[in-house]
């Protein structure tokens, strides 16, 4: 896509000090970007200090305040050579791939990357079975009701929202592992600091706004200033968000063996209608002055015979 990929600790160190200055939700290195302009930026910067201004820049590591100029320079002219769109930041190096594959290349068979849907779901599934492999059904259910919902609500479209909002809806239970009562909160901050391999930062930064928009019904500023976050993706995660709250009001009701398919999801005359078997007048209380204020449009829950 344009990017390069960078490891050493001269890149990750570089992306340290470009995190530091802007709003930036996302707390793990690995997938950070350095954009071409920011790092001929930073190069001008660090060139005109000098070593003691340097050492006093915040996240600066003492150890490279020396040639993090030299390695910044080096950097910013081979992306121009390259005419590339930044640098994309490894969180893994040369020690890492020895590990991995020991042996010389040569004498290895040919290496074969896995497609990017198969690495995102062995992402997913690594960190539900650290977290919460007690709740893996209910979060595969809870994800199949809310992309349902979405598929429906946004007549098919929004289709990168549509899968942060499943991954979201997946991994809710991860919150369970740490706090039950702020489970959205904690979820939101496990992702946050945890690698997902074959997520960008931005859909990393979308699953958790999800998660804290459900929670709190607001942002913290750090998401909302966020470039990973432009404001044409405020409106679309308030949605998701909503979404994700209904799903879940259904997948809690549902017996533990119950498949989701039993939540039939329509629309009639302008409402969204959802049927289960497993619902009473006293349910969901909020849920429909919610979906009115954030969709623009009624929803409404019944019980169906089972």
């Amino acid at each position: 896509d344009g990017a390069l990929v960078g490891s050493g600790g001269s890149v990750r160190l570089l992306s340290r000090l470009r995190r530091h200055r802007e709003m930036y939700p996302i707390i793990k290195m690995h997938g950070f970007q350095i954009d071409a302009d920011a790092l001929a930026e930073q190069v001008y910067i660090l060139a005109a200090l000098s070593r003691q201004e340097r050492n006093a820049i915040p996240e600066m590591n003492l150890d490279r305040s020396h040639s993090i100029v030299g390695g910044a320079v080096v950097a910013h002219a081979l992306v121009s050579h390259m005419e590339a769109e930044g640098i994309l930041v490894s969180g893994q190096g040369l020690r890492e791939g020895l590990a991995r594959h020991p042996a010389p290349l040569q004498e290895c068979e040919e290496i074969r990357l896995p497609d990017l849907e198969t690495v995102r779901q062995e992402s997913l599934a690594d960190l539900e079975a650290r977290f919460a492999p007690q709740f893996s059904q209910r979060g595969r259910r809870r994800a199949a009701l809310a992309a349902r919902i979405a598929r429906v609500t946004w007549q098919g479209q929004h289709r990168q929202i549509t899968g942060s909002l499943e991954c979201a809806a997946l991994l809710v239970d991860l919150g369970n592992a740490v706090d039950f009562y702020n489970r959205l909160n904690r979820a939101a901050s496990i992702i946050v600091r945890t690698d997902l391999p074959g997520f960008t930062h931005r859909e990393s930064a979308q699953v958790a706004a999800i998660l804290l928009e459900a929670e709190a019904g607001q942002l913290p500023r750090r998401f909302r200033e966020s470039r990973l976050l432009p404001r044409d993706d405020a409106m679309l995660v308030r949605q998701a968000a909503t979404i994700l709250l209904v799903a879940d009001e259904l997948e809690r009701r549902l017996p533990p063996d119950c498949n989701d398919t039993v939540v039939q999801i329509g629309r009639q005359s302008g409402t969204l209608t959802l049927t289960t078997p497993w619902w009473s007048v006293v349910a969901g209380p909020g849920i429909q002055e919610k979906w009115l204020k954030t969709m623009g449009e009624d929803i409404h829950i019944g019980r169906s015979e089972t």
